[in-house]
Order: structure tokens, then sequence, then C-alpha cells
């Protein structure tokens, strides 16, 4: 299934950190590829409580110095104990989902200081004929109902 399109209005919380405050900050996904990695140099870093919110299926036990809170982003009951909580930065390394990204920020604004997405190509209208690079002002394509609650990636 092709990706598609989603626009999120998110606002932004206003932070304030004391000096020795670690910023709070929550990774959805964080235990394959690019999570594992951004998960890893973040801990290096050591200025940083990480949380990270996934469904337990890969790598539960990768990260013992990181909370984990175990769920699904597609069930709203399991997305409670991120949304009721203030991040400064929320990284989403794992969002397929238009509709289940669409009801997670509903409860979500005002609460997140930052909010990082990182996805890949395949959202944009691409021509097959035409294999130009890619760039953030391409077309994107625009996502049926069916394809915002799908469960293919």
């Amino acid at each position: 299934m092709d990706s598609c399109q989603v626009v999120l209005d998110v606002q932004p919380v206003a932070t304030k950190h004391k000096l020795n405050k670690m910023k709070q900050i929550l990774i959805i996904g964080g235990t394959r590829f690019i999570g594992r990695n951004l998960v890893e140099k973040l801990l290096a870093k050591n200025d940083y409580e990480i949380t990270l919110f996934n469904r337990g299926i890969t790598g539960s036990n990768m990260f013992p110095e990181v909370k984990l809170i175990s769920g699904d982003r597609k069930v709203a009951e399991d997305l409670k104990p991120i949304v009721e909580k203030n991040w400064d930065v929320v990284i989403d390394v794992s969002g397929y989902w238009a509709g289940a990204l669409e009801r997670q920020f509903e409860h979500q604004k005002g609460k997140i200081g930052k909010y990082i997405y990182i996805s890949t190509s395949s959202h944009y209208k691409l021509d097959p004929e035409n294999l130009t690079p890619t760039n953030e002002e391409m077309e994107l394509v625009e996502c049926s109902e069916e394809q915002k609650n799908s469960d293919e990636r």
C-alpha cells in the first residue's frame, strides 16, 4: 500500500528547564534500525530522560536503562500514558498510519515542545518515468480514509 500525506496541527508546549533538569524525550518506536541508533546516541550524551513507546515486539529489553511504555498507537487506551504527559521532544520513527497519528495528536495539543517525524520518501507523488531526486517541496499523495486506518505498511 502506498504511503500518504496527513496534516497535523500540533501546538508546542512552552518548555522551561531548570539548570539540572534533563529534557523529557519520548521516542515512538525506537528498537529497530533508525530508532535503535537514535536511542544509543541520545543515551551516550547523558542529557536526556528517554521514554520509549512501542508494541514491545522487537528488542523490548534492548535498553534496560530506558523507561518503556508498551502499547499500540492505534489503540486509544494504550495512548493514555503518553498523551497525559508533557514532552520536551517527541521523536516518531514508526508513524505508518495517518489515522492513528491524528488520534494521538487530538490529545497532545499543547503538550509537546518539538515533534520530529522521521519517515520515508514514499509519501511523495513520484513519476516513474521521471525519477528525479525528491525534496520536501514535491507534491504529496493524499490519504483515503481506508489508507489512514490500514494495517498495511
